[in-house]
């Protein structure tokens, strides 16, 4: 969505190129209880103009709308929901129209376990929106299946299950800002294998074949953040080998991130236990991609102190 402006004239009489006025179009939707209000209000306090359970029907119109002037609603996010019911059903129908249009948009999605989901609305003493007589799992299920081919196209996936509200503010703060999003935010994840793949990770690394510190008595209490695990982990040759190859083999991937105007993305690195070798390979490894370029990291050790 632009706004195009006649270019300046230099003193010879030549036209120099002007950047059109652009405004930005996010829709943020995902499962029920996974904080979409959260993201809202932390998009809020960023500059965005929030409009919260808006019909799938009317985005065409809005679009429209903002198109027109670019210079009033520069940053525009639009939170679209199940609540919607009936109309939500449609909303891959409006997204596809905007497409057709020449719109630019990007779709943000929010997730959690349905362990978490199910906490969440029982802590709220509220009814999922979908369960009608039955159980929240059972309104969780049909979310899900409405919201599945949704979710794989969304270019922004996160998983708030083990995020507090301040913690998700916190990762939408790391998306967006007063300029809009950063070029590629990259989430180096750690993880323990034995308590489940992350629903949320774009590319999964096993670390298990690197030698395990659990079996040496002074390193066992300690974690993957220390220097001294941290050295026996990546001195291992086979260690240093992976992390060199594999951000060999991430560049051209986040270069097509970056054409393809996909702004999030999250690398998990798993272990057993998610304590020694994948916490120390995610912080070599983010250190390392953080050097390439229009790339910024950070890092979330999701089942450290589990143990």
């Amino acid at each position: 969505m632009t706004e195009h402006h006649p270019a300046p004239e230099t003193d010879d009489g030549a036209l120099t190129p002007v950047k059109p006025v652009e405004s930005e179009l996010l829709v943020v939707t995902g499962m029920s209880g996974a904080g979409r209000s959260t993201a809202a209000d932390a998009l809020e306090d960023h500059g965005w103009y929030v409009i919260e359970n808006l019909p799938p029907q009317m985005l065409g119109t809005l679009a429209e709308l903002v198109s027109r002037m670019p210079a009033a609603l520069p940053k525009l996010a639009v939170v679209v929901d199940v609540r919607g019911k009936a109309l939500f059903a449609d909303i891959r129908e409006s997204l596809n129209a905007l497409s057709a249009a020449g719109v630019t948009f990007r779709v943000l999605f929010l997730d959690a376990s349905d362990e978490t989901l199910v906490r969440r609305f029982e802590q709220g003493r509220r009814p999922h929106p979908l369960q009608a007589d039955g159980r929240i799992l059972d309104g969780i299920a049909a979310e899900r299946l409405l919201l599945a081919e949704m979710k794989s196209q969304a270019e922004m996936v996160l998983d708030t299950s083990v995020m507090n509200v301040h913690e998700l503010g916190s990762a939408v703060t790391e998306l967006f800002s007063e300029s809009g999003p950063v070029v590629l935010a990259l989430t180096v994840m750690s993880f323990g294998f034995k308590y489940g793949l992350p629903v949320d990770a774009n590319y999964v690394a096993d670390v298990r074949f690197i030698p395990n510190p659990h079996w040496i008595p002074q390193l066992r209490p300690l974690t993957g953040q220390d220097a001294a695990v941290s050295d026996f982990v990546l001195k291992d040759n086979g260690a240093a080998d992976f992390v060199d190859r594999y951000v060999h083999a991430l560049e051209p991937v986040l270069a097509g991130y970056r054409r393809e105007n996909k702004h999030y993305a999250t690398i998990a690195i798993g272990c057993t236990g998610g304590k020694h070798r994948s916490v120390a390979v995610a912080i070599e490894l983010a250190k390392r991609l953080s050097q390439l370029p229009r790339v910024t990291t950070s890092i979330r050790h999701r089942d450290l102190g589990r143990e």
